[in-house]
C-alpha cells in the first residue's frame, strides 16, 4: 500500500488533479514469501546411473502461478538415489536373469530401450555390440594396397600402379561394432565380428600411399547405421594425417546422420574420426 496525493509543488486538494491524469492505484499486489513455495514435478524413471530426477518450480500458492520469491535455501533436492533398471548392460542382464547365452537383448541406453548384442555371456565380463543391420557391405574400412608409379599423377589404369607389400593395407568388413554404453563411443579396434583381408583396419577409417597430389585418395570407408536405433553424432568430424593427406566425401554426414562414405589417402596418409580417433553415436 502507498499514499497517493495531488501536488503542484505542495499537497493540494484532490479536486485540482481530477481530469488531468488517472489517479495511480494506492494498493498493488506484491508477492510475499509466506505463500510462495517449491513444488516438485513427477519424477522421471530411474537412470542407469542410479538416480531419478525431478524439476523444482517456485509457485505462488495464492495466485496459483509461478514466482521468483521462493527462498533458495528451501529448494528441495531434484536428484534422488534409486534402484537402476535391471537391463543397463549385458552384465546386469546376466546378473538379474541368470542367462549365459549370447544374443540380442533389449538394453536401457540413456533411457531408451535398444537392441544390443551381448557377447561372452558365459564369462564374468560380457561385452556389448551393436549389430549393423545394413551389413558388412556398407560398413567397412579399406587401406589401399597400391602406389602410383608416378607419384605426381593420378592414374586410373592398374598398368600405371604397383602393389607395395610394405604398406599396412587391407579391408575390414564389420557386421557388429563394440560399443561403450557409457560414452556411446565405438571401440574401433575390436574385430570380434569382422572379416579382414590383409591388415585389420579401424572402423570408419581409410588411407593409402598412392599419390602426393592430394586429388585422388584411394582408401575408402563406409558407415551405415540404418535400423540400429542409433545415429552418428552430428558434430563428428574426420581428421587426416600424413604427407599430402586428403579426404573426399562421397556421402556427407547430414540428416538423419545414419550414413557417411569417404575416400582418404596421401603419401602416405589416412583419416579417422577426430574425437580420440573413435566414432561417437547418439541413441534415437
Amino acid at each position: 500500500m502507498r499514499n497517493v496525493t495531488c501536488t503542484n509543488g505542495r499537497i493540494v486538494s484532490p479536486s485540482e488533479c481530477s481530469g488531468i491524469t488517472p489517479k495511480p492505484v494506492s494498493v498493488k499486489y506484491c508477492e510475499g514469501r509466506s505463500h510462495c513455495s517449491w513444488k516438485l514435478t513427477k519424477a522421471k524413471n530411474c537412470t542407469c546411473g542410479g538416480y531419478m530426477k525431478r524439476r523444482s518450480i517456485c509457485m505462488d500458492t495464492l495466485r496459483n502461478m509461478r514466482s521468483n520469491s521462493c527462498p533458495h535455501s528451501d529448494r528441495p533436492p531434484i536428484k534422488h538415489r534409486c534402484q537402476p533398471p535391471p537391463n543397463c548392460s549385458c552384465r546386469s542382464i546376466q546378473h538379474h536373469t541368470g542367462t549365459r547365452s549370447d544374443g540380442e537383448y533389449m538394453v536401457n541406453v540413456r533411457g531408451r530401450e535398444v537392441s544390443i548384442y551381448c557377447h561372452r555371456m558365459n564369462t564374468t565380463t560380457p561385452r556389448e555390440y551393436l549389430t549393423l543391420k545394413m551389413g558388412s557391405t556398407e560398413n567397412y574400412s579399406m587401406y589401399y594396397e597400391k602406389r602410383s608409379k608416378d607419384r605426381s599423377q593420378c592414374p586410373d589404369s592398374i598398368h600405371h600402379m604397383f602393389t607395395d607389400e610394405t604398406i599396412p593395407s587391407g579391408v575390414t568388413r564389420y557386421s557388429k561394432v563394440r560399443l561403450n554404453l557409457h560414452t556411446l563411443q565405438v571401440i574401433n579396434d575390436d574385430f570380434a565380428f569382422t572379416h579382414t583381408s590383409g591388415h585389420t583396419q579401424p572402423f570408419a577409417s581409410a588411407g593409402d600411399c598412392f599419390s602426393i597430389t592430394g586429388r585422388c585418395p584411394k582408401g575408402v570407408f563406409s558407415v551405415n547405421l540404418e535400423g540400429t536405433g542409433f545415429r552418428i553424432r552430428p558434430t563428428t568430424q574426420w581428421e587426416t594425417k600424413g604427407q599430402n593427406s586428403a579426404i573426399i566425401f562421397h556421402q556427407n554426414l547430414e540428416p538423419p546422420y545414419f550414413k557417411v562414405i569417404a575416400r582418404c589417402g596421401g603419401y602416405c596418409g589416412n583419416c579417422f574420426s577426430s574425437k580420440n580417433q573413435t566414432l561417437s553415436l547418439d541413441v534415437l
